[in-house]
């Protein structure tokens, strides 16, 4: 390996360089979901401890946040964790495609789990970056093409993207104008209290994975990162918020991060006006695209990914990547959790790191 290369772990007590360091990136790799503020709100959530790890050689630059998570129940004596990438969209970004350069990234990557560690890795990559692509030739990496996400160009007249929609959602839209629904971009602490309630209210509604609900300290620190790169959109009827949605930014990216409408919204076509006003604030922070997300399954009827389709047919696949670092602990941890949950053992037996569930985060066979 060339004697000019330079690795450096942070973690985000180095909040600016962590920043800095990203921006050193072309401008079309500068999304949100890899700065230091985003993953602040997983760090603060008690999703692991946010890192960047930083390889440089020759004037490029190999960047990879990740979440770094103690396994409590090691089977030795000594620490061992795993890695995942925080929630939504990550992955390794890289200054140039280079076979090679990204080779030896990997390669120091992997000393860097050895010498902590590491016994898996989970990655969550970004659609519309690619960037999974780079990890093609990466012998060690399993990766997965999941489901397809729905995105959409804004680089046109916001006419034309009007006429792109379904006539069915066009329609929703106008039903929820007729009943005079209000949308109003918000930034104040007290309509971010209102769009939590509404959130938290329809997660335990629909029963909701653990996955989605999230600390007070995450909707603090998201309510903080939208006065910058965001905006809260809501949606009222006689003065009473019925729904609300927060879309995030990046350089060129916008996405449609959560968003939340009650029984009296639903009925009148709120979700839909949501939507679209967040495609037109998009549009008016000159972004190219707005990354609308998928469904909640894979299957191509799934309810959310249609509802998302009505805006556009634009589509990219989402990709997950598996590596195990440590064989033989992951072995001994899966081995372990498959005698203990036999019941449930074949139906998780795809989750890479299944020793992390508990018995309340199981569903019955």
């Amino acid at each position: 390996m060339s004697q000019d290369y330079y690795t450096e772990i942070l973690d985000l007590n180095r909040q600016t360089e962590w920043n800095q360091i990203l921006s050193a990136l072309p401008d079309e790799l500068q999304d949100i979901n890899f700065s230091s503020e985003y993953h602040r709100m997983y760090e603060e959530n008690g999703d692991g401890k946010a890192h960047l790890f930083v390889y440089r050689e020759g004037g490029n630059i190999f960047a990879y946040p990740f979440m770094l998570c103690p396994i409590e129940e090691s089977p030795e004596s000594d620490s061992c964790y795993d890695i995942e990438s925080a929630y939504g969209y990550t992955g390794p970004l890289s200054s140039t495609n280079s076979v090679s350069f990204v080779s030896k990234a990997q390669e120091s990557f992997r000393q860097f789990c050895g010498e902590i560690n590491v016994v898996s890795e989970f990655v969550r990559f970004h659609p519309l970056l690619h960037n999974s692509r780079m990890m093609q030739g990466v012998d060690d990496m399993k990766l997965i093409p999941l489901r397809d996400y729905v995105y959409l160009n804004l680089e046109r007249e916001e006419k034309q993207i009007w006429e792109s929609y379904s006539s069915p959602n066009r329609n929703k839209i106008r039903k929820a104008r007729l009943h005079d629904a209000t949308v109003i971009e918000e930034y104040s602490n007290s309509a971010f209290e209102e769009f939590r309630r509404i959130y938290v209210d329809n997660m335990r509604a629909l029963h909701a994975a653990p996955m989605y609900y999230f600390s007070d300290r995450f909707f603090q620190l998201l309510s903080e990162l939208l006065q910058s790169k965001g905006v809260l959109i809501t949606v009222k009827l006689k003065q009473e918020t019925v729904g609300a949605a927060v879309f995030l930014k990046g350089k060129g990216i916008g996405h449609y991060f959560l968003s939340s409408v009650d029984a009296d919204g639903k009925k009148i076509g709120v979700s839909n006006l949501l939507l679209h006003s967040g495609v037109l604030w998009c549009k008016k922070e000159g972004l190219s695209k707005i990354h609308l997300g998928g469904g909640v399954t894979a299957d191509q009827n799934d309810p959310l990914l249609q509802f998302k389709l009505n805006f556009s047919s634009n589509t990219e696949k989402f990709f997950i990547g598996k590596r195990i670092h440590n064989a033989r602990l992951y072995e001994k941890l899966t081995s372990d959790w498959d005698k203990k949950h036999s019941l449930h053992a074949e139906k998780y037996r795809t989750i890479l790191q299944r020793y992390r569930l508990r018995e309340k985060d199981l569903v019955n066979p």
